[in-house]
């Protein structure tokens, strides 16, 4: 992403921008997939935390779904970006079904899945990245 917006995330969750942040696990300021325009655009079109957050998640993964499905570094890490393509399809057909069934409840909708989000935390002696992996999942 170019470096020409705002990335802001509070993990107590106070807005609907930091929940949904949370829930598609874009946490990482110095790695965002999206900055705070983006969800502020979302929230206003949509005018549904859930279903915003549902939007969005398609959008990623419409995103990733355009890039290889893996990358193996020479040396270094292996990336799957398909595994994050399920991931999102999945959390979004989840939240846009507790939608239509409720009337459009907010995030606090029962779904369950799991949202994965792997993060560069520093370079290893050997000059290869370690990762971070961020794992949530509910029942």
């Amino acid at each position: 992403m170019d470096n020409q917006g705002i990335f802001t995330y509070d993990s107590s969750l106070p807005t609907a921008r930091d929940r949904m942040r949370h829930m598609l696990g874009d946490t990482d300021a110095a790695n965002p997939l999206r900055y705070d325009e983006s969800y502020d655009a979302m929230l206003t079109y949509f005018e549904n935390e859930t279903l915003a957050t549902a939007k969005m998640a398609r959008a990623l993964a419409s995103e990733f779904a355009q890039k290889f499905s893996s990358v193996n570094i020479q040396g270094g890490p292996s990336i799957t970006y398909s595994e994050r393509v399920k991931t999102w399809l999945a959390l979004a057909d989840k939240l846009e079904a507790a939608v239509g069934s409720s009337g459009g409840v907010g995030i606090g909708t029962s779904y369950s899945g799991t949202v994965l989000r792997r993060t560069i935390v520093e370079e290893s002696e050997y000059g290869r990245p370690l990762f971070e992996d961020h794992v949530w999942t509910v029942d």
